[in-house]
């Protein structure tokens, strides 16, 4: 390998550690055409609601005690 191509890589693997957006190494993340990729989030919302007015409860009463 002449060393100007050698040289050439390595400049390039130093731009990828400085700036990997636009230097880096490039990953895709695709599914196929027949099995798709589906992002599938779940948020239960009454019990984040109820553990969220408890600590509220929780936190008047440490008020009135002190």
């Amino acid at each position: 390998m002449p060393l100007a191509s050698h040289c050439r890589r390595f400049r390039l693997k130093l731009l990828a550690c400085w700036n990997p957006r636009k230097y880096g190494t490039r990953t895709t993340l695709a599914g196929d055409p027949n099995n798709p990729l589906r992002v599938e989030a779940a948020v239960e919302a009454q019990a984040l609601l109820d553990a969220l007015l408890k600590h509220a409860e929780l936190m008047q009463q440490a008020k009135a005690n002190e």
